[in-house]
């Protein structure tokens, strides 16, 4: 039997269902009792490094909540809010953030690996250094965040909207950015080995001194893009890519 709250939760009523909750969690649902804070209004919370392993907090009202160092594994927060939330050094891995809204959070070396992100808003989000391996991000938004130092090696980022973003530093080895946009996107010294940036929109996007290497830039528009000429001998170009000189390219071989 799950507790459920759809008001607004008292500290007290709240630490009764943290503590059931650790219960279940310890004795592998033996014993206690799952929080359910679904649809629970729980702004400005403080629940820093509080366990909330596998708790429903789908819909919850999370804006401006105190997460830090929080572990927050497999937890469902689809739909939730938690813009200009603090969620750094948080151990988000697995969790299901699907559409929700992590606009101006900070999650910076927060621990996003494999959790999903799907059309969630992230815009002005702080996610300097995070851990986003593998990481679902297809259709976010992500305009003006930061990523800078960032692990999204193989992480699903097709769709995503990047404008002004800044990725400078990140690890991006065999990432998916097709179809993204990255306008004035900040890939400084980025690693892209092996990313798929198939029709990806990169107009006036900072890659210098990124990392190319077999990069799948097929269709990609990179006009007005700061590059050099020689990053783009070993990256995969073909008739549709357009150049940075407003030139189209050719398939290397």
């Amino acid at each position: 039997m799950d507790l459920l709250f759809w008001k607004k939760v008292t500290p007290r009523k709240l630490n009764k269902i943290l503590d059931a909750h650790q219960l279940w969690f310890s004795s592998r649902q033996k014993e206690g009792t799952r929080a359910n804070l679904s649809d629970a209004n729980l702004r400005e919370i403080k629940l820093e490094g509080k366990d909330l392993r596998r708790a429903d907090l789908s819909n919850a009202k999370l804006i401006k909540a105190a997460l830090n160092m929080a572990d927050l594994r497999e937890a469902d927060l689809i739909g939730a809010n938690l813009s200009m939330a603090d969620l750094q050094e948080a151990d988000m891995r697995e969790v299901n953030l699907s559409q929700a809204d992590l606009s101006n959070a900070d999650l910076n070396q927060a621990n996003l690996i494999m959790a999903n992100l799907g059309q969630a808003n992230l815009n002005g989000s702080n996610l300097k250094d995070a851990n986003l391996f593998r990481t679902f991000l297809k259709g976010a938004e992500l305009n003006k965040a930061n990523l800078s130092g960032a692990d999204l090696r193989e992480a699903n980022l097709s769709q995503t909207t990047l404008n002004n973003a800044d990725l400078s530093q990140a690890n991006l080895i065999m990432a998916n950015l097709s179809r993204a946009n990255l306008i004035g996107v900040n890939l400084k010294d980025a690693n892209l080995f092996r990313a798929y940036l198939k029709d990806a929109d990169l107009r006036r996007a900072d890659l210098r001194g990124a990392d190319l290497s077999g990069t799948n830039l097929s269709g990609a528009n990179l006009e007005d893009a700061a590059l050099m000429e020689d990053q783009l001998i070993t990256a995969v170009i073909d008739e549709y890519t357009i150049l940075p000189d407003g030139s189209k390219g050719l398939m290397n071989s």
